[in-house]
């Protein structure tokens, strides 16, 4: 008979089978920290794999906005008007020229801008090419221009100068201008109220508090509506004035 085959490996037990086997390393049983991190990204306290998300529900976070600082004076001037009497001085700076009258002012006003840096420089130019060529060097005659600034129209109206003010009634803070409505009225000086927005751009600025016109063109006299010609003060319509002080009505 054949002889039986024998395994040639002994028989061992868990035991000493877990001693003689190579022991596995550790990186292959555990998981890399590099994952965990990746798998925990964007997920906060709750929103994990297979867990149930919350949708937050739309707030109004209007409160929270922090409004530019133009706006918050805005409603802080709204606020206080609601509050407090508003003086004639202050309440008449709220009643601004009408469109149709602002429009034939503004476009009137537009003829009378100052030069720019660039006319000037053109203009001097010009003069000093016909000086090197020999030519007489006539000085040029200063056109009627718009003049611009509190301080500057202050005189002019001191002066009796100025044959018409334009005051703006969105300047901050309001003591700027709140004492020329009154100075105009006392030396005869017909004025007005606009935005400074619009003003600005007439003498080529941003803005500007008040514009006052000396002098106009002969062929522009006609052309001026029927209060242009009025020596008294006028602040939008003739309506508006009390006739014992002068003041605006609210």
């Amino acid at each position: 008979m054949h002889k039986q085959l024998q395994d040639p490996t002994p028989s061992l037990t868990i035991s000493e089978a877990a001693y003689i086997l190579p022991t596995i390393p550790f990186f292959f049983l555990s998981r890399p920290a590099w994952q965990d991190a990746q798998g925990k990204e964007g997920q906060g306290e709750e929103g994990g794999p297979g867990e149930e998300v919350h949708i937050q529900p739309k707030r109004d976070l209007t409160r929270f906005v922090k409004w530019p600082h133009y706006i918050r004076l805005q409603r802080q001037r709204v606020i206080l008007y609601k509050k407090l009497k508003v003086s004639p001085a202050i309440n008449q700076f709220t009643q601004a020229l009408d469109q149709q009258t602002a429009t034939q002012l503004l476009k009137l006003a537009h003829k009378y801008r100052p030069e720019t840096k660039q006319e000037k420089k053109q203009r001097l130019l010009a003069r000093a090419e016909k000086k090197a060529a020999g030519k007489r060097d006539v000085p040029t005659k200063r056109p009627p221009v718009l003049r611009a600034g509190i301080n500057t129209d202050t005189t002019l109206v001191q002066n009796k100068k100025a044959q018409l003010v334009v005051i703006v009634h969105d300047v901050d803070p309001m003591e700027l201008v709140v004492f020329l409505p009154a100075l105009c009225r006392k030396m005869g000086v017909p004025y007005c109220i606009k935005g400074k927005a619009r003003l600005g751009r007439l003498v080529h600025r941003k803005t500007c508090t008040t514009v006052a016109v000396t002098q106009v063109n002969s062929e522009d006299k006609g052309v001026w509506p029927s209060w242009w010609k009025l020596l008294g003060p006028i602040t939008t319509t003739d309506m508006m004035r009390s006739a014992a002080t002068g003041e605006a009505r609210s």
